[in-house]
Parts: C-alpha cells; sequence; structure tokens
C-alpha cells in the first residue's frame, strides 16, 4: 500500500481545480476513483446543483465524499481538512 501524505492529496485536489478553471470551464466536478456504483444520474444532480450553488459535496456513508464540485476555485477549501480521512464532512 502507498500511502500518500494529507497535504499532497490536498495540493492535488486544488491545482486539479485550479487548472480546469484556468482552461475556461465554468463548472468542475471531482469524483473519487473508489466509487463503482457513481452513476449518470448523481453526476447529472451535481452539475445541476452547481447552476444554484457555488460548491456541491457528495456524502459517502461514512461522513467522507464520493463528489466535490465547485463553480469557482476556491483552494482555501483544501487547507487544514484531511482529504483522505472519513470525517471531511464533519471537518468542513
Amino acid at each position: 500500500t502507498i500511502v500518500v501524505p494529507q497535504e499532497e492529496i490536498n495540493i492535488e485536489i486544488s491545482n486539479s481545480f485550479s487548472n480546469a478553471f484556468k482552461q475556461g470551464y465554468k463548472k468542475v466536478i471531482l469524483v473519487q476513483n473508489n466509487c463503482p456504483e457513481f452513476s449518470k444520474a448523481e453526476l447529472e444532480e451535481a452539475n445541476e446543483a452547481l447552476d444554484y450553488n457555488e460548491l456541491t459535496i457528495g456524502p459517502s456513508d461514512d461522513d467522507a465524499y464520493y463528489l466535490i464540485g465547485m463553480t469557482a476555485n476556491y483552494p482555501v477549501l483544501f487547507e487544514g481538512i484531511n482529504f483522505q480521512e472519513d470525517e471531511v464532512l464533519t471537518s468542513c
């Protein structure tokens, strides 16, 4: 098992959003890679949520997340929260 330090995960997530917005995207949705049940309907729901909100988080059963979507880059969101742990939602 390879364990990536929390800071690196947060930087990677933040950079992914930053790069997408720099390319001109108006909405960016990041989906965890360990979500085999993730459906097109959930992606459409997140996309629609971003029509009315700046941020959407798809909560998982363990207080973590499976999806983060934003309409603008908020790098401060990724400071001080361990996005590798289960209690992401209670930390926000």
